[in-house]
């Protein structure tokens, strides 16, 4: 989902990047994302531990390395004829002008809806399931008001997606609105990268048409190579593939440009794990978290990270913040039920499991295989993954990856 902010006579987006009277202005990938790091700041100091950890989530950085980007991004800005750019001595950087965020220019006729995009955007970025829904009934009432704003079909598309990954939706409802909303969409716009990446990304995991989905967001790929959310989308259908590698490609050459995105932050760390690189997993995560600390599904990472290296208690703390951020969902209760049993509270972690075990029309996403491994109950979890195998959970993409069914793949 774009987001655009205008500033001193500038405009920056999260898909275009920073322009000044309409021309591109180039700026570095770190230099890039430390702008949106102020930008997304409104104004506010931003530490300098905190763009440390954002630019820099995998390395320690020196005090002139953090000076140089910051030089950079100054020097850009006045050569595009503005000095914003301040430095507060001892404790981190700032932006000294009025900063607006807005939406990209509708086209005729679509005025009505872009306000309301304007709060859908806002409240669907949570990526919880609770947001998303409440993104979703925004977004019908909008359509409703402008049923040609191609837009709002593509992000109605994005949310049940999202849906379908969290394990709110089964795969067989997901399919049937992601293929309704993408396909008004392309009507619409037959060339529109969205509307191809949700649309692919449906056929290969929820339909089980994995060339078929890995060509359309090829395509999608190719029309919009800066969009973080096509490549997101085409990383977890290579998961599908068992392509790590370049699963874990395309989220880098996103997450350069985009830092700050939860959902890259999230697949950056998650795809890690699965390669079985726990240390990297666990700094990663925990510098993601400093700076995305109301992201649930990082907390859920870092569970993980810390449960895979033996501290399970820690692990629990933070799965129990994961659960209360995304007000206990099925995805955190999942991996909360995971954490009591690997901390040995096998009672808590079966009460939990009830509450998520069965869910909508008997349908259980395959990461719940792993709350059933952590109490040992190892033939339950096969049939699980089995069955969620058939119905095309989308969380099928990593059964064979994922680091909490180890056992299950020693066990043969």
């Amino acid at each position: 989902m774009d987001r655009i902010w205008r500033f001193a006579d500038l405009e920056y987006s999260t898909e275009c990047g920073l322009q000044s009277s309409g021309a591109s202005v180039a700026l570095q990938p770190k230099v890039r994302g430390l702008l949106e790091l102020l930008l997304r700041a409104q104004g506010a100091t931003v530490s300098k531990g905190a763009i440390a950890a954002a630019l820099w989530p995998t390395e320690a950085i020196s005090d002139e390395s953090l000076a140089r980007i910051v030089h950079m991004l100054r020097k850009a800005l006045k050569n595009a004829g503005v000095d914003v750019v301040r430095t507060v001595y001892g404790n981190g950087v700032q932006l000294t002008c009025p900063i607006e965020e807005a939406d990209a220019e509708p086209l005729p006729g679509h005025a009505a809806g872009v306000d309301m995009l304007r709060t859908v955007r806002e409240v669907a970025a949570g990526r919880t399931s609770a947001a998303v829904a409440e993104a979703k009934e925004t977004l019908r009432f909008a359509i409703g008001l402008d049923p040609d704003f191609a837009s709002a079909w593509v992000l109605m598309a994005d949310c049940i997606a999202v849906q379908a990954m969290r394990g709110a939706v089964a795969p067989e409802a997901a399919v049937l609105e992601i293929g309704e909303a993408c396909g008004k969409a392309l009507k619409l716009d037959p060339r529109d990268a969205g509307a191809l990446a949700v649309s692919g990304w449906s056929l290969g995991a929820l339909s089980g048409r994995l060339a078929e989905g890995q060509k359309r967001l090829d395509q999608a790929v190719a029309m919009a190579p800066d969009s973080y959310l096509i490549r997101y989308y085409r990383a977890w259908v290579r998961c599908l593939d068992r392509d790590l590698t370049d699963a874990l490609a395309d989220i880098e050459v996103a997450f350069a440009a985009h830092p700050l995105e939860r959902a890259l932050l999230t697949m950056h760390v998650w795809l890690r794990l699965c390669r079985g690189e726990t240390a990297v997993a666990d700094l990663l995560a925990n510098k993601a978290v400093k700076v995305r600390p109301d992201a649930d599904t990082l907390l859920v990472m870092r569970s993980i990270a810390l449960g895979a290296d033996g501290q399970a208690q820690r692990a629990l703390a933070y799965a129990e913040r994961a659960a209360e951020i995304a007000r206990k969902d099925r995805f955190t209760l999942s991996q909360l039920c995971y954490a009591y049993a690997e901390a040995g509270q096998a009672g808590k972690a079966r009460k939990t499991l009830e509450l998520v075990i069965p869910g909508p029309d008997g349908y259980a996403p395959a990461y719940l295989a792993a709350p059933l491994v952590a109490l040992g109950e190892l033939t339950g979890a096969r049939r699980l993954i089995e069955r969620a195998k058939a119905r095309c959970c989308p969380w099928r993409a990593f059964a064979w990856c994922d680091p909490r069914l180890r056992p299950l793949r020693a066990d043969g």
